[in-house]
């Protein structure tokens, strides 16, 4: 039986590895990182294992306030993402490289999640690297779970006052009845 424990154990350690590691690669694209213990700054760095430079990174994110690109790179947040683009070929990230991006996420924070960075090269292709941790919404369910348990509580309370009132009623109707 031990064994069997032992075993179980085991094999969801090594089922769960890849799903915890941090770094993801995606044709020629590495990226490593993802959030600091607290959950309020996501830092990742990219390298460039392709043969042409990296001129443009856009991180999906959710509650982000901030978004630091490489120096000398523009960005912009919005919403949905935090897009960094090199103002040139030259300043990209240049074959054999990386550079590090930083997405500051705000006072309501985020949900600790996976998903896609989009990647575009000088010569004018896009890959997609998955499996990146990135902060995203809660989840619908997780948002109406306190709405659904104080429903819940509510319909209880409205239901143990009725059966209340019923018995009250039942024993007022018994105790004035006239006996045979």
């Amino acid at each position: 039986m031990c064994r069997r424990i032992a075993y179980l154990v085991l094999s969801m350690g090594v089922l769960a590895q890849p799903l915890s590691a941090q770094t993801r690669t995606e044709s020629g694209v590495t990226i490593t990182g993802g959030t600091d213990t607290a959950g309020h700054e996501y830092r990742w760095t990219v390298a460039n294992k392709a043969a042409s430079p990296i001129i443009y990174l856009e991180f999906p994110q959710y509650h982000g306030d901030l978004c630091l690109p490489p120096e000398g790179w523009t960005s912009e947040l919005s919403p949905a993402a935090c897009v960094c683009r090199a103002p040139s070929a030259i300043e990209g990230i240049a074959p054999g490289r990386s550079l590090d991006v930083r997405v500051r996420v705000g006072p309501l924070g985020a949900q600790r999640g996976q998903g896609g960075v989009i990647v575009r090269f000088a010569d004018g292709t896009e890959k997609k690297v998955g499996g990146v941790d990135l902060p995203v919404p809660e989840s619908t369910g997780d948002q109406f779970v306190p709405l659904i348990g104080l429903g819940i509580v509510m319909l209880v309370v409205i239901l143990a006052q009725r059966r209340g009132r019923r018995r009250k009623d039942a024993a007022a109707d018994t105790s004035g009845a006239p006996t045979e």
